[in-house]
């Protein structure tokens, strides 16, 4: 078993423990009549280091000083360019197996539910923000582009981490739920960028 390690880093000269990493991941999902009825998906540009040119929810590394909340927050908009209020976002699943992905990442879920006809402009939004995710913080490339699919659309995909199964497993443990009250009060809280 491999232990957590000291590095010392050039630029300060402090030592830092290294260990697994943490990890957040956005499942967007389009909601009418209280049923899911899509998820914003996308794809992922020359710019990432692995999984290039296959599809995946909106995920990423918490950063220094910021919560779960708080990253996935930051993820959604650096790669969509789209403000989510951390008030909309709801704790979904924490992933701690090191068996459950290669990274060993300790992984936060968190579902977005939002009204479908938002939804589909929020799309728009984020397909005319593609390229721009330098300008909000995020990495170059890092999506190339975005797709608003059904569930049943997911085998049509080759996906990075698992997120087909991460997508048909949040759509199945949430679809018992109406999301009515939720997606009503959501309309007014959205920040479209």
């Amino acid at each position: 078993m491999a232990k957590n390690f000291k590095i010392t880093a050039k630029e300060d000269g402090k030592e830092y423990w290294i260990s697994r990493s943490v990890a957040v991941v956005a499942i967007i999902l389009g909601v009418k009549d209280g049923m899911i009825k899509s998820t914003l998906i996308s794809q992922r540009g020359p710019g990432c280091p692995d999984f290039i040119g296959d599809w995946a929810c909106t995920c990423g590394y918490l950063d220094w000083d910021e919560t779960a909340e708080e990253g996935l927050v930051r993820e959604v908009y650096e790669e969509l360019g789209i403000n989510i209020p951390k008030d909309r976002i709801f704790l979904h699943k924490i992933v701690t197996d090191p068996k459950e992905n290669s990274r060993q990442n300790i992984v936060i879920r968190y579902v977005i539910p939002i009204p479908q006809e938002e939804l589909e402009e929020l799309y728009q939004v984020a397909k005319n923000n593609l390229g721009k995710s330098i300008e909000r913080g995020g990495e170059s490339c890092e999506v190339s582009d975005v797709k608003l699919i059904s569930i049943t659309d997911l085998t049509n995909f080759t996906w990075a981490f698992n997120h087909d199964d991460v997508i048909l497993s949040t759509y199945n443990g949430w679809k018992k739920y109406t999301f009515t009250e939720v997606t009503r009060s959501l309309v007014n809280k959205l920040d479209i960028i």
